[in-house]
């Protein structure tokens, strides 16, 4: 083995043969969230051996996928017995690791569909599977040299994952029972655990570890101002916006994921104030590219999150609406929010000519292209760059016709005879959390609550 370390020397050939390795100190692993035992990243692999990362280290590989039965008998005679119990009753194992005089380690995978527990099953064997690690190559910190395995055709670095013998759990109740008979103690219960429940349990367990990275950008370390803006727990938004853009696209390069985590990141946040307890340091990229790289480098399993109503970037400004909100107050907290996120003077030219034209009972907005042009001073190809800008920022809702100002109070036919039909086959109605409205061409067809009243009372008569 070279000077480099037995991670550096052998974790690439351990990964291709299907085995998840990590780097250890000794036997104790020096990397964060370890434990999950899915196959090594390829990429993350190439990256820490180019930059030489863990030089020195021994190599440890993750259990879950396999299964080592550690017999630490610590007597020649004792170890022998041990070993011949565990061919008689797991099978027998030619791979076999060795550190330290009269201590083995032998090696099996799980069988199809059976879920192997870690457990120390006496006082000188212990099962490692799930959440546990062993050190494969590399020298021992107590002995100061180094692992052997007992056959060269047949150890992680030659073999294949696949070609270990399988272990079930009903074998090692059975093993389990032998050994305590063989060693005059009473016999021990393992924790036999069914599929079923190992599965909801995985399932819970990264449930929760999915909260905990993207979080809720509305709890109570996220605090918001009347603008909606976050004043304080900018350090949280930023970490649930890498993690929430990271589970869109996981293949994303750190560059690209801090450049979509800085755009969101400068349109919620308030970045007036100053980073910290510096009064002169602020928010900068290179803040989302550092919490990117990191995101990256850890390759957690997240999915992407589920969007919720209020999970529009804009939704502050046009949540659960109702006719008649679009008051002249309202139509100033609309164009002030636009003039913070957007800086662009024909834009905001087009804003508010657009929302000077919105009917302040309805919120429609039925002005023409060529008019708005007019009223704006400016191009019709930049009143269309205008209103997709804005569009996108989420402040104003595309139509068929056009776009108009987001409201949830009224329903084009289309979707009001969609949301009976649902009804009257009783299935659920999902809100969707914007609606799409048709912008008409004549305000006065608009119909009034006045004219719907009258129109049902002239149709009970």
């Amino acid at each position: 083995m070279s000077g480099r370390g037995a991670f550096a020397e052998f974790a690439e050939r351990l990964a291709e043969n299907g085995f998840t390795v990590t780097p250890t100190r000794g036997k104790v692993p020096i990397i964060r969230r370890w434990q999950n035992p899915k196959p090594t990243d390829y990429d993350w692999l190439r990256r820490v051996l180019r930059a030489n990362r863990y030089h020195g280290c021994n190599l440890g590989i993750v259990c879950g996928r396999v299964v080592g039965i550690d017999i630490d008998a610590d007597d020649p005679a004792k170890l022998t017995l041990l070993e011949t119990l565990a061919a008689e009753h797991l099978g027998a194992t030619p791979f076999k690791r060795t550190g330290r005089p009269d201590r083995s380690l032998l090696l099996y995978r799980p069988a199809e569909g059976e879920i192997i527990p870690s457990v120390r099953m006496s006082d000188c064997i212990d099962v490692l599977a799930n959440g546990k690690q062993f050190v494969a190559y590399g020298v021992h910190p107590d002995t100061g040299r180094p692992y052997e395995w007992a056959s060269g055709k047949h150890n992680p670095l030659t073999a294949n994952l696949s070609t270990l013998p399988p272990l079930t759990g009903a074998s090692l109740q059975a093993f389990a029972e032998a050994v305590c008979t063989a060693l005059g103690r009473s016999p021990v219960g393992l924790p036999m655990v069914s599929p079923k429940t190992a599965r909801a349990s995985l399932k819970s367990r990264l449930r929760t570890r999915q909260g905990d990275m993207l979080g809720n950008q509305n709890n109570s370390r996220i605090i918001r101002d009347a603008g909606g803006r976050v004043m304080d727990g900018r350090e949280a938004l930023m970490r649930n916006l890498t993690a929430a853009e990271f589970a869109r696209d996981r293949n994303v390069s750190p560059a690209i994921l801090a450049t979509r985590v800085w755009a969101r990141f400068i349109a919620e946040a308030d970045l007036s104030r100053h980073k910290g307890s510096r009064s002169k340091q602020r928010w900068q990229f290179r803040d989302a590219l550092t919490k990117a790289r990191s995101t990256c480098r850890r390759n957690p399993d997240l999915k992407p999150p589920r969007r919720s109503r209020r999970g529009h970037p804009a939704s502050h400004l046009h949540a659960w609406r109702k006719p008649g909100f679009w008051t002249q107050a309202q139509r100033e907290l609309h164009l002030a929010e636009v003039g913070g996120r957007i800086n662009t003077p024909t834009v905001l030219a087009v804003a508010r000519v657009m929302m000077g034209a919105v009917d302040l009972v309805t919120g429609f907005c039925t002005m023409s292209i060529a008019e708005i042009a007019s009223r704006a001073s400016c191009s019709t190809k930049s009143v269309k760059s205008a209103r997709a800008a804005l569009r996108d920022s989420g402040f104003w809702i595309a139509g068929p016709s056009g776009v108009f100002v987001p409201i949830r109070g009224v329903l084009n036919r289309a979707q009001a005879t969609d949301r009976k039909g649902r009804k009257r086959r009783g299935g659920t109605t999902k809100v969707p959390p914007l609606y799409h409205l048709i912008v008409v061409s004549d305000p006065v067809s608009v119909p009034s609550q006045s004219d719907s009243a009258s129109t049902s009372a002239a149709r009970r008569a």
